[in-house]
């Protein structure tokens, strides 16, 4: 949520506690104005058992126990924390939420379980989201939309929108409760086939995240390359050649690549790959579509070994 969110948007809150006894309120909140996007962050999925039951029993109930009503779920945590931030007669307080100006709330819960992503099952836990809200007492000016599923991939694909102000996860919700008032659609699907092209608003691709792909996959391949998977019971790979390579790891900016070591170029000899590597001393790193402070190289050999600096060499600059 971090990266898909605009500072223009509003506040992001990451995990706001009560002031009583430093309790979570939500996993995430989205503060703007008036308005909040009480966020729940689930990576469970459903029991194959049940996903896959052939029998609706089963199935809604393992629907409703990890992400309904069941003690725990998504929709259950979403209901209590909100009945005891808006409870009339002593509502619970949190720094990070000033629940007093708030008038307006947006219930989205994030998943992992991919089958979420159809509406009718979205549809379910509204239901059961409604119900649960129709149990308590809250005080009066408030007004309470459908609950929404979002995936990691509905984010990624959003952000790009978000940090360009195409858009706001807020615009999303409000027009996704008042153009699919039953909550039939699922979100991505109607963010797609109503919401952007009734704006005349293009798709815009993840520049950042389609460079960690492209880091990652880089990565793997040179994974391959050195050997990590090979299995040296079955024969030996023999000795290195003459070529050397020179390896790169980021450091700082993306977390996820932090342990990510790519085979950067490939030269004929040792005495090739240090000259280069001299070179890249004295200038800037080529840009990478990626998030980095500076990037770590070293010259190996193809089976990933460190190489050292011929003494030929030295005292060269």
């Amino acid at each position: 949520m971090d990266e898909s969110h605009s500072s223009d948007e509003g506040l992001f809150v990451r995990k706001p506690v009560y002031l009583d006894n430093g309790e979570e309120v939500f996993d995430s909140a989205l503060i703007a104005g008036g308005t909040i996007i009480p966020i729940e962050i689930k990576s469970s999925v459903l029991p194959i058992e049940q996903k896959y039951a052939g029998k609706a029993g089963p199935f809604h109930l393992g629907l409703s126990v990890k992400f309904g009503g069941g003690p725990g779920a998504a929709v259950e945590q979403l209901v209590r924390n909100l009945g005891q931030l808006f409870s009339p007669a002593q509502p619970r307080q949190s720094a990070s939420i000033p629940a007093a100006e708030i008038n307006e709330i947006f219930p989205v819960v994030i998943v992992h379980e991919p089958i979420l992503r159809f509406g009718l099952l979205a549809h379910d836990l509204t239901r059961e989201f409604a119900a649960g809200l129709s149990s308590l007492a809250l005080r009066e000016g408030l007004t309470f939309y459908p609950i929404q599923l979002l995936t990691i991939e509905d984010l990624e694909h959003l952000s790009p929108h978000f940090q360009f102000g195409d858009f706001s996860l807020i615009d999303c919700l409000r027009a996704k409760a008042r153009e699919d008032p039953q909550n039939r659609l699922g979100f991505w699907n109607f963010v797609v086939t109503r919401f952007m092209p009734g704006r005349g608003i293009e798709p815009r691709s993840d520049s950042k995240l389609l460079g960690r792909f492209d880091w990652l996959t880089k990565a793997m391949l040179w994974r391959i390359s050195r050997g990590d998977y090979y299995d040296h019971g079955l024969a030996s790979r023999g000795e290195p050649s003459q070529r050397a390579v020179i390896c790169a790891r980021p450091v700082g900016g993306d977390e996820l690549l932090g342990d990510e070591v790519i085979g950067f170029r490939d030269y004929e000899t040792v005495e090739e790959a240090y000259k280069a590597i001299h070179e890249l001393v004295h200038k800037d790193f080529p840009k990478q579509q990626i998030s980095a402070d500076w990037f770590e190289c070293a010259v190996v050999n193809e089976f990933g070994f460190l190489v050292s600096e011929p003494a030929s060499m030295s005292g060269e600059e």
